[in-house]
């Protein structure tokens, strides 16, 4: 089976289908303009792109709202959501890897682990666009937010927030 992308003007990724293998081969062969000109004229849209499933060419595998890059010819993510679900516009894309890079270096593994009844765990931690800062929240029963703590990169630790 082949996958496709299709994308906008913007080069947003609006669906991505699946096409089988014998209609990719009649239809001009794996990765050709040919068949991403047929997936349009069967499907509509702007623009078909051929995707791999399992990343072997043009990058990640896209969803809804991923971005293609015609340059590099890859698929990218979109830029993040932060804590509160807002877009990170303080984050950056870095041009040669398609990643979004965030103003300030996420805690590493060590630094957000913390220890509660002798069992090591691991803070969830999300970017926090309004105070541009790394905020971590410490689950709870069911998953509800018992403590809250922002990085310090003076300090390199966890402010509680009160």
């Amino acid at each position: 089976m082949a996958h496709f992308a299709e994308i906008n003007s913007s080069n947003v990724v609006q669906r991505c289908i699946v096409i089988s293998d014998e209609d990719v081969a009649a239809n001009g062969g794996e990765y050709s303009t040919t068949v991403e000109a047929w997936v349009k004229t069967k499907f509509g849209g702007h623009a078909w792109l051929q995707c791999s499933y399992n990343k072997n060419q043009r990058g990640e595998f896209p969803g809804l709202g991923w971005n293609w890059s015609p340059t590099k010819s890859k698929f990218y993510e979109p830029r993040p959501p932060d804590y509160d679900g807002n877009l990170c516009a303080s984050w950056s894309l870095n041009a040669d890897t398609l990643i979004w890079e965030p103003p300030v270096t996420k805690p590493n593994s060590d630094q957000r682990e913390y220890e509660e009844d002798g069992i090591k765990k691991q803070r969830v931690t999300r970017w926090d666009e309004s105070a541009g800062k790394w905020r971590s929240c410490k689950d709870g029963e069911f998953g509800a937010c018992v403590s809250e703590w922002y990085w310090n990169t003076s300090t390199n630790d966890w402010d509680e927030i009160t």
